[in-house]
């Protein structure tokens, strides 16, 4: 995943007074894909559906950054003699 700006995506979010506190522990929203609802009400996100909207944004990073790495490696590749996978899969 690329670096991707957290005031930015709190903005794109709606939720831009969260700014400052996850600045101050993290660099990027990359670093944030981890958190638990435990770990938003422990950074001062105390409105549940504030913390549900955050928690769902970075669900769907993750999954969509789980599905680029697995194009990644299921990408295939001409050998010459075959198609095969970056695992060395033979595609048929």
């Amino acid at each position: 995943m690329k670096h991707q700006s957290i005031s930015r995506w709190l903005s794109q979010l709606g939720l831009p007074q969260y700014c400052t506190a996850l600045e101050q522990e993290y660099d990027g929203v990359e670093d944030l894909l981890h958190l638990s609802e435990y770990d938003l009400l422990e950074l001062g996100v105390h409105n549940h559906l504030h913390r549900l909207h955050l928690l769902t944004s970075l669900r769907l990073l993750q999954e969509r950054e789980r599905r680029r790495v697995n194009l990644a490696i299921c990408k295939p590749i001409w050998n010459g003699a075959s198609l095969k996978t970056k695992t060395g899969l033979k595609l048929r």
